[in-house]
């Protein structure tokens, strides 16, 4: 998820994410990187699994050409070099070649809850945010646009804040594929060409990665369901305040090599049974 900074002089507001993307020259601290995930799907097509990296990591970061100076929060790298620099920098953090990259705004995010008809999301407690001033009721509903971009963007009143938002973030998407998936998208040559032009009209991806060949995977993986999709964070030490940087997130380095490992590896059935809780549980904040 990116979202849109304040355009410094000589930068336009008016381009696009897509445009920007595909210029010579990166708009250097024209968007933040809000979130950031890594999908990995084994090659028999029978599961994905999904980690979530905090925005607040602090890392290496890598450049466009693939060097690296200083470690900074991990957000900065989308922010300062764009979609290479986040791919570098997530590439060596994790050892894993990054085959496509997709990227979406909090408009394109807006737009896309609604093209599906909203998504289903339970709030366990009720809760007041005071940054967007919304009041949450418990209890199940159904969201979609600006409300749907207000649940995920949600961390004040939050008790754990960026992490509670990480989950959140991820239970909806859980919630969206719910959706996608018990409409029989997949199954349906007409349902999933709709679906792929919903993703598509929202969505900036590498140039390698066409419309045909995102239909091409959803067909491989037609019998995925719901619960064969596994949502994770990735292992966190505990925070800590940065002179420069400030408020930061430590990763657990020695069990993040462990993670990605199995990643790499197609083993992560094995990590789990290892390391059953770090899946995201079935109800959040």
């Amino acid at each position: 998820g990116s979202d849109k900074g304040e355009a410094k002089p000589g930068q336009s507001k008016k381009t696009s994410i897509s445009q920007d993307a595909s210029a010579s020259e990166w708009p250097s601290g024209k968007y933040r990187s809000d979130t950031l995930m890594v999908v990995h799907i084994p090659a028999d097509r029978s599961r994905v699994y999904l980690v979530s990296i905090p925005r607040d990591s602090f890392v290496p970061i890598y450049d466009r050409d693939d060097k690296t100076t200083h470690s900074e929060k991990i957000n900065a790298a989308f922010s300062a070099g764009g979609p290479a620099a986040a791919i570098n920098t997530v590439r060596n953090l994790t050892g894993l070649e990054i085959d496509h990259l997709a990227i979406i705004d909090w408009e394109g995010f807006k737009d896309l809850s609604t093209a599906v008809g909203g998504v289903e999301v339970t709030i366990p407690e009720s809760f007041y945010d005071p940054k967007q001033k919304i009041r949450w009721e418990a209890g199940t509903q159904t969201l979609e646009g600006k409300e749907a971009l207000a649940y995920v963007r949600t961390r004040y009143g939050l008790i754990g804040g960026d992490f509670d938002r990480i989950k959140r973030q991820q239970n909806f998407l859980r919630s969206l594929m719910k959706k996608m998936l018990s409409n029989g998208v997949t199954a349906n040559p007409a349902k999933l060409s709709n679906t792929v032009s919903a993703l598509t009209k929202n969505l900036t991806v590498d140039e390698q990665w066409s419309g045909a060949s995102m239909a091409k995977l959803a067909m491989s993986l037609r019998k995925v369901e719901t619960k064969d999709v596994t949502f994770m964070t990735a292992p966190v030490q505990g925070t800590d305040t940065d002179p420069t940087y400030g408020s930061i997130v430590v990763l657990q380095q020695d069990k993040l090599q462990e993670l990605f490992a199995a990643m790499k590896n197609d083993k992560m059935a094995k990590y789990l049974e290892t390391h059953p809780d770090d899946v995201l549980p079935d109800q959040v904040s």
